[in-house]
């Protein structure tokens, strides 16, 4: 399902798309100092673990008795027709995603709450984080486009990043979606198409190539599903393109998707699926009306309620809650500095969202959407809710580069109808290599930018957050997160006061990010004055710069 947040001409959008279980399924194919804190059965996956290959392979949801040729009529005549069909038992399933943990380097970081204090240091608490060296995850388009695309042109004019994932339980795969943009020139900052790119992943992070996913789905009438047992499915071939639509021919402009982001809902019927959630140009849209009944792309416009609409609408933030027998709403912080939180319905055509908190009053503050959030406490009794993430500052030279972007802990709190940001953190050093934003650059020339994507999981009993980043829009990185919740408990973040009188934690939590800019800034010039004394000695450098790309 697509919702289209709109405004007026050449608005941008957030759009959701409901996969796997639900007829608003939207998928089609177009055929990607250290030391060590964790227990060592969570630094690797046991070796007696079977390592069967998904490689060319239908796989069926655990949990549904499938007849043995259950798929062979609606595989007839396929390439997948004498594929091998496996399906895991019960005690196969795992609920969250095997864990491969290096050692972990620490990190500082400052956490400020909502609180009586005025003074940043009388409401500030130091924490230390760690992280373990992050994996860039891969991609082979060329097997994706091997029959469209030339092979030089995908190495130099096809850019893939801002991807996150979801760990989908019952076939043991990360599901994986990132913007792949295409360009004329190679320039990745002048795209003419942004596309939303789906993988599967096997459980060791190898992408498999060309597999089938069969998922639980309300209605096939009319379209290429299957009845099992009065179950109705449907099949979707991966890796594939998701196809959101969009018009074409503009001069001058790029089309379609961008920056898409996934969380899990779990829908009427019980199923566990993935909610997508990214925005586009709503002048490149195609017409609603013409989509909104259709298999693979159901889609509605988001309006909220009582609002006029809006030239832009970008960086939302979504999150689901844990009330409620399944996922009725998906909420979304549409803005973080001033809070701005709108209530969406999933299930129904309701387009309009209604306000649930709102102290807009004037510009975007520097503190933007990232991840989604996670609920971590929810107490029905006194009816609370506490959701966590990584959002991102944006932050215009504070000490390296025109614009420094890093991710920022935040905490949000519902107490009944009351919201607001109980807590946010200084910048959160995720210990990955940032490159420069063109190539023969320094790190702090025009762009330095780190910006998360998504939380795959986060185990809170070992306090294991797997986060996915962007570096400099050119790689999309993923890394273990350690300490977040210990500080969290340590500061004793359920504890949410309804009291207007308290300071706003988001004024001291940047200013503490500047310092660590400016910081960030002094220590990449320090290496990089040591880097030309050496080459100087050496007679290797005279007028070229290359030397500040650390």
């Amino acid at each position: 399902m697509i919702l289209d947040v709109v405004g007026r001409q050449r608005k941008l959008l957030a759009s959701m798309a409901l996969l796997a279980c639900m007829a608003f399924t939207i998928m089609s194919f177009l055929y990607q100092d250290s030391i060590s804190l964790m227990p060592e059965h969570m630094r690797k996956i046991e070796e007696n673990e079977r390592e069967t290959s998904l490689e060319s392979k239908v796989v069926l949801p655990a949990g549904f008795h499938f007849p043995k040729n259950a798929l062979k009529d609606h595989l007839f005549g396929t390439s997948g027709e004498f594929w091998e069909t496996v399906q895991l038992k019960a005690s196969e399933v795992k609920h969250m995603p095997p864990l491969e943990l290096g050692n972990m380097t620490p990190s500082n970081v400052y956490i400020y709450e909502a609180s009586k204090e005025e003074e940043c240091e009388r409401k500030e608490q130091k924490t230390t984080f760690f992280t373990d060296k992050s994996k860039h995850l891969s991609t082979n388009l060329h097997k994706t486009m091997e029959n469209a695309m030339d092979e030089d042109k995908l190495d130099t004019h096809w850019f893939r990043f801002a991807g996150s994932s979801v760990w989908l339980k019952d076939y043991n795969v990360h599901f994986v979606v990132s913007r792949l943009i295409i360009t004329e020139n190679g320039n990745r900052e002048n795209p003419r198409l942004s596309m939303v790119y789906a993988q599967i992943y096997d459980e060791k992070w190898s992408e498999i190539e060309d597999i089938r996913l069969v998922f639980p789905t309300n209605n096939v009438e009319g379209d290429s599903g299957f009845r099992v047992n009065g179950q109705s499915f449907i099949l979707h071939r991966f890796p594939r393109f998701l196809p959101i639509p969009f018009l074409f021919g503009e001069n001058g402009l790029y089309w379609g998707a961008e920056d898409p982001r996934v969380t899990l809902v779990t829908n009427p019927l019980g199923h566990v699926e993935p909610l997508i959630v990214q925005k586009g140009k709503r002048l490149f849209l195609a017409d609603t009306e013409e989509t909104k009944e259709q298999w693979f792309t159901r889609t509605k416009q988001v309006i909220i309620e009582g609002e006029p609409m809006r030239r832009t609408e970008k960086n939302w933030t979504p999150f689901v809650s844990q009330a409620g027998d399944f996922s009725e709403h998906v909420m979304f912080a549409t803005l973080l500095e001033p809070l701005k939180v709108i209530k969406c319905e999933l299930w129904t055509d309701k387009e309009e969202c209604s306000v649930e908190e709102s102290r807009a009053s004037g510009e975007v503050g520097a503190l933007r959407g990232g991840t989604p959030l996670l609920s971590i406490r929810y107490d029905p009794e006194k009816d609370q809710e506490v959701f966590a993430g990584l959002a991102r500052a944006h932050l215009i030279q504070c000490g390296c580069a025109v614009h420094f972007y890093r991710p920022n802990l935040v905490v949000l709190a519902r107490n009944g109808r009351k919201w607001m940001l109980s807590h946010i953190s200084s910048s959160v050093d995720l210990g990955m290599d940032v490159l420069p934003w063109y190539p023969g650059g320094g790190v702090c020339d025009a762009v330095n930018a780190m910006i998360p994507n998504g939380i795959e999981s986060w185990d809170l009993e070992n306090d294991i957050m797997s986060v996915y980043a962007s570096v400099s829009d050119v790689t999309l990185e993923r890394v273990h997160l350690h300490g977040v919740m210990n500080a969290l408990k340590s500061m004793k973040y359920w504890e949410v006061e309804d009291d207007h009188r308290l300071f706003d934690p988001v004024e001291c939590a940047l200013e503490a990010s500047d310092r660590f800019c400016n910081e960030y800034g002094i220590k990449h010039l320090e290496r990089a004055k040591r880097l030309f004394a050496v080459f100087s000695e050496n007679d290797t450098v005279a007028n070229d710069q290359s030397f500040l790309v650390l």
